[in-house]
C-alpha cells in the first residue's frame, strides 16, 4: 500500500495495476485489463449429456448448430456438440455465469430430456477456443476409443464410465479436436 492509500495489485501473469482506496483502477486501460483478467479467471468448462426426444436427422442437427453458433458468438461461449445414438453430449466453455445461464436455458429445450451435467471445471484456457460450436458425429465404439475404453462398445457403458471417472474428460475432449 502506498502513502496515499492506493494499492498495487499484481496478477499471477505479472501484470500490475494501481487501485485507489475506493477500489477503482488508476486508468480506463487498467479497468479493461482488470475486467479481461476477471473474465479469464472465471472461465468454466461444463459437459452434459441428454436424450433426444425426437429423431435427429442431419437437417435438425444443422439447425441446432447454426442457432448455437450465432448465440454462442454473442455470448462468448465456445464448445462442442456430439450426437451419438440418440444422445447429445455437449461441452460448453465460457464465463461461469453465462455458461450456468445457458445450461438453464438448454435444460428447458424440448428437443431433449434427462439433461445431466457430468463434468464441470474451472479452466485457464478453452479447449475449443476457435469454435463457437464444433460438431462431431461418432459411433459408440469411436467415442469409447477416444475415452480410452478399448473394450467398451456400448454408449451406455462409455457414458457410465465417464460419469464415474470425470478426470477422463479433459483428455477425451482433447482427443475430439
Amino acid at each position: 500500500m502506498s502513502a496515499n492509500g492506493d494499492r498495487l495489485v499484481v496478477r499471477s501473469d505479472g501484470f500490475a495495476l494501481n487501485l485507489h482506496q475506493n477500489g477503482l483502477p488508476d486508468s480506463v486501460i487498467d479497468l479493461f485489463e482488470l475486467l479481461e483478467w476477471r473474465n479469464k479467471a472465471l472461465l468454466v468448462q461444463s459437459v452434459y449429456w441428454s436424450v433426444a426426444t425426437e429423431p435427429m436427422p442431419k437437417s435438425k442437427l444443422y439447425k441446432i448448430l447454426v442457432e448455437a453458433r450465432v448465440n454462442n458468438k454473442l455470448s462468448d461461449v465456445t464448445g462442442l456438440l456430439v450426437f451419438v445414438d440418440g444422445k447429445f453430449l455437449q461441452v460448453l466453455e465460457g464465463e461461469q455465469d453465462v455458461v450456468s445461464s445457458l445450461l438453464g436455458k438448454i435444460s428447458k429445450d424440448r428437443r431433449h430430456k434427462d439433461l445431466k451435467v457430468v463434468y464441470k471445471a474451472n479452466i485457464e484456457q478453452r479447449t475449443f477456443a476457435s469454435w463457437q460450436m464444433a460438431y462431431v458425429s461418432l459411433s459408440p465404439k469411436e467415442l469409447a476409443a477416444w475415452a480410452g475404453l478399448r473394450n467398451t462398445t456400448t454408449l451406455e457403458t462409455t457414458l457410465a464410465t465417464l460419469e464415474s471417472e470425470p478426470n477422463r474428460f479433459p483428455s477425451v475432449l482433447r482427443e475430439l479436436l
